[in-house]
């Protein structure tokens, strides 16, 4: 089922590979989940949703399950803006 968010947090702007490119990325915490919506994807599309708690991804990155630059600097700084108290959202933990 698709899911929708009614607000967004954003937690990390960065550059890519700025010796390559001028790309920017930019990561967001969404909040307000809204379940059961309907997904509209192209034929090639296959998404698989997986509700993982906060605190299990933070050991996914430690221990190499998750690889992905842009996923490890995100849930790292999310879990730092939560130890620092930056922010407080008690459904990510």
């Amino acid at each position: 089922a698709g899911l929708q968010c009614g607000k967004l947090i954003k937690v990390l702007e960065s550059d890519v590979s700025n010796s390559v490119t001028d790309e920017i990325s930019f990561s967001f915490i969404a909040l307000e989940i809204t379940e059961g919506l309907e997904q509209d994807l192209d034929p090639s599309e296959v998404i698989e949703v997986r509700k993982i708690p906060f605190v299990e991804t933070v050991k996914m990155v430690k221990n190499g399950e998750i690889r992905d630059a842009l996923s490890i600097m995100t849930i790292l700084r999310v879990d730092q803006m939560l130890r620092d108290g930056d922010i407080k959202l008690p459904e990510l933990n």
